[in-house]
Protein backbone atom coordinates (compact mmCIF):
# COMPACT_ATOMS: atom_id res chain seq x y z
CA UNK A 1 0.00 0.00 0.00
CA UNK A 2 1.32 3.43 -0.87
CA UNK A 3 0.93 6.23 1.63
CA UNK A 4 1.28 9.96 1.78
CA UNK A 5 4.12 11.76 3.42
CA UNK A 6 3.90 15.04 5.31
CA UNK A 7 6.99 17.23 5.52
CA UNK A 8 7.33 20.48 7.41
CA UNK A 9 9.88 23.07 6.43
CA UNK A 10 11.32 25.69 8.75
CA UNK A 11 10.56 29.23 7.74
CA UNK A 12 13.65 31.40 8.01
CA UNK A 13 13.92 35.05 7.45
CA UNK A 14 16.48 37.52 6.66
CA UNK A 15 14.76 40.83 6.73
CA UNK A 16 15.59 43.21 3.92
CA UNK A 17 14.67 46.76 2.98
CA UNK A 18 13.54 48.54 -0.13
CA UNK A 19 15.25 51.88 -0.33
CA UNK A 20 16.05 52.82 3.24
CA UNK A 21 12.57 53.55 4.47
CA UNK A 22 10.15 50.59 4.33
CA UNK A 23 11.27 47.28 5.83
CA UNK A 24 10.01 44.28 3.87
CA UNK A 25 9.93 40.80 5.33
CA UNK A 26 11.61 38.23 3.12
CA UNK A 27 10.83 34.58 3.83
CA UNK A 28 12.73 31.56 2.72
CA UNK A 29 12.15 27.86 3.27
CA UNK A 30 14.93 25.70 4.58
CA UNK A 31 16.62 23.39 2.09
CA UNK A 32 15.43 20.30 3.96
CA UNK A 33 12.40 19.62 6.16
CA UNK A 34 12.83 20.16 9.90
CA UNK A 35 10.37 17.35 10.60
CA UNK A 36 9.29 14.44 8.46
CA UNK A 37 6.18 12.42 9.23
CA UNK A 38 4.91 9.52 7.19
CA UNK A 39 5.90 6.46 5.24
CA UNK A 40 5.68 5.83 1.53
CA UNK A 41 4.98 2.12 2.11
CA UNK A 42 4.25 -0.14 5.06
CA UNK A 43 1.78 -0.10 7.92
CA UNK A 44 1.18 1.76 11.15
CA UNK A 45 0.31 5.29 12.24
CA UNK A 46 2.95 6.85 9.99
CA UNK A 47 1.13 5.63 6.84
CA UNK A 48 -1.44 8.09 5.53
CA UNK A 49 -4.00 7.63 2.78
CA UNK A 50 -6.03 10.84 2.97
CA UNK A 51 -4.71 13.69 5.10
CA UNK A 52 -7.50 16.24 5.69
CA UNK A 53 -5.54 18.58 7.92
CA UNK A 54 -2.62 19.12 10.24
CA UNK A 55 -1.86 21.59 13.02
CA UNK A 56 1.27 22.35 15.01
CA UNK A 57 0.62 23.06 18.67
CA UNK A 58 2.59 25.57 20.74
CA UNK A 59 4.52 22.68 22.32
CA UNK A 60 5.85 21.74 18.87
CA UNK A 61 3.77 18.57 18.68
CA UNK A 62 1.85 17.99 15.46
CA UNK A 63 -1.67 16.63 15.03
CA UNK A 64 -2.54 15.07 11.68
CA UNK A 65 -6.15 14.31 10.68
CA UNK A 66 -6.28 11.10 8.63
CA UNK A 67 -9.53 11.09 6.64
CA UNK A 68 -9.49 7.45 5.58
CA UNK A 69 -9.45 6.05 9.10
CA UNK A 70 -11.13 9.14 10.63
CA UNK A 71 -8.31 9.36 13.17
CA UNK A 72 -6.33 12.13 14.81
CA UNK A 73 -2.66 11.21 15.15
CA UNK A 74 -0.30 13.02 17.50
CA UNK A 75 3.41 13.26 16.69
CA UNK A 76 6.34 14.75 18.57
CA UNK A 77 8.22 17.69 17.11
CA UNK A 78 10.74 15.17 15.76
CA UNK A 79 8.04 13.08 14.02
CA UNK A 80 7.67 10.22 16.52
CA UNK A 81 4.10 8.88 16.82
CA UNK A 82 2.74 9.49 20.34
CA UNK A 83 -0.99 8.73 20.26
CA UNK A 84 -4.00 8.07 18.04
CA UNK A 85 -7.56 9.21 18.89
CA UNK A 86 -10.90 9.12 17.17
CA UNK A 87 -11.85 6.57 14.56
CA UNK A 88 -14.85 5.70 12.42
CA UNK A 89 -18.23 5.79 14.14
CA UNK A 90 -20.90 7.84 15.81
CA UNK A 91 -19.73 7.67 19.41
CA UNK A 92 -18.04 10.41 21.40
CA UNK A 93 -14.83 11.49 19.69
CA UNK A 94 -15.58 9.39 16.58
CA UNK A 95 -16.23 10.61 13.05
CA UNK A 96 -18.20 9.78 9.94
CA UNK A 97 -16.69 12.62 7.93
CA UNK A 98 -13.75 14.63 9.19
CA UNK A 99 -13.26 18.20 8.00
CA UNK A 100 -9.93 20.03 8.39
CA UNK A 101 -8.97 20.35 12.04
CA UNK A 102 -8.38 23.57 13.96
CA UNK A 103 -6.12 24.54 16.83
CA UNK A 104 -8.25 26.54 19.20
CA UNK A 105 -8.08 28.15 22.65
CA UNK A 106 -5.33 26.77 24.85
CA UNK A 107 -4.09 24.39 22.13
CA UNK A 108 -7.37 22.48 22.13
CA UNK A 109 -7.90 20.55 18.90
CA UNK A 110 -11.31 21.00 17.29
CA UNK A 111 -12.34 18.34 14.78
CA UNK A 112 -15.53 19.09 12.83
CA UNK A 113 -17.79 16.32 11.54
CA UNK A 114 -20.38 18.00 9.28
CA UNK A 115 -22.25 14.73 8.72
CA UNK A 116 -23.01 14.56 12.45
CA UNK A 117 -23.38 18.34 12.92
CA UNK A 118 -20.78 18.38 15.69
CA UNK A 119 -17.34 19.43 16.77
CA UNK A 120 -15.29 17.06 18.91
CA UNK A 121 -12.91 18.84 21.26
CA UNK A 122 -9.62 17.21 22.27
CA UNK A 123 -6.84 18.26 24.65
CA UNK A 124 -3.33 18.90 23.28
CA UNK A 125 -2.57 15.28 24.31
CA UNK A 126 -5.55 14.16 22.14
CA UNK A 127 -7.77 13.15 25.05
CA UNK A 128 -11.45 13.57 24.11
CA UNK A 129 -13.12 16.34 26.16
CA UNK A 130 -16.59 17.11 24.82
CA UNK A 131 -18.85 17.49 21.81
CA UNK A 132 -20.29 20.77 20.58
CA UNK A 133 -23.58 20.38 18.69
CA UNK A 134 -23.68 22.83 15.76
CA UNK A 135 -27.29 22.15 14.69
CA UNK A 136 -28.31 25.53 16.11
CA UNK A 137 -26.01 27.15 13.53
CA UNK A 138 -27.39 25.18 10.59
CA UNK A 139 -30.17 26.18 8.27
CA UNK A 140 -32.35 24.37 5.79
CA UNK A 141 -30.84 21.07 6.92
CA UNK A 142 -27.34 21.99 5.75
CA UNK A 143 -24.48 21.85 8.22
CA UNK A 144 -22.47 25.04 8.56
CA UNK A 145 -19.21 24.89 6.62
CA UNK A 146 -15.62 26.13 6.80
CA UNK A 147 -15.25 26.32 10.58
CA UNK A 148 -12.62 28.69 11.90
CA UNK A 149 -11.47 29.07 15.48
CA UNK A 150 -9.89 32.18 16.95
CA UNK A 151 -7.23 31.58 19.64
CA UNK A 152 -9.71 33.02 22.19
CA UNK A 153 -12.06 30.10 21.50
CA UNK A 154 -14.63 32.01 19.40
CA UNK A 155 -15.93 30.00 16.44
CA UNK A 156 -17.08 31.18 13.03
CA UNK A 157 -18.77 29.22 10.23
CA UNK A 158 -20.10 29.93 6.76
CA UNK A 159 -23.88 29.91 6.40
CA UNK A 160 -24.84 27.28 3.79
CA UNK A 161 -28.37 28.20 2.91
CA UNK A 162 -29.95 30.15 0.10
CA UNK A 163 -32.16 31.82 2.70
CA UNK A 164 -31.09 35.05 4.34
CA UNK A 165 -30.03 34.54 7.96
CA UNK A 166 -32.39 35.97 10.54
CA UNK A 167 -31.10 38.62 12.91
CA UNK A 168 -27.80 40.39 12.69
CA UNK A 169 -25.31 38.62 10.41
CA UNK A 170 -23.06 39.33 7.45
CA UNK A 171 -24.92 38.86 4.17
CA UNK A 172 -23.78 38.56 0.59
CA UNK A 173 -25.99 38.49 -2.46
CA UNK A 174 -26.40 35.27 -4.39
CA UNK A 175 -23.59 34.25 -6.72
CA UNK A 176 -24.30 32.04 -9.72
Amino acid sequence: MRGRHLSLALVLGPFGTIGAQVPVKTWQLSDSPITSIGLREGTGPQLFGSIVGAVRLTTGTIVVAEGGSQELRLFSSTGTHLKTSGGKGGGPGEFRLMAPIQRCAGDSVFAYDPSQFRISVFTPALDYVRTVDVRKWSSSGYPPSAPWCHPSGSMAFLHRSHERPTGEAPVRTGVA
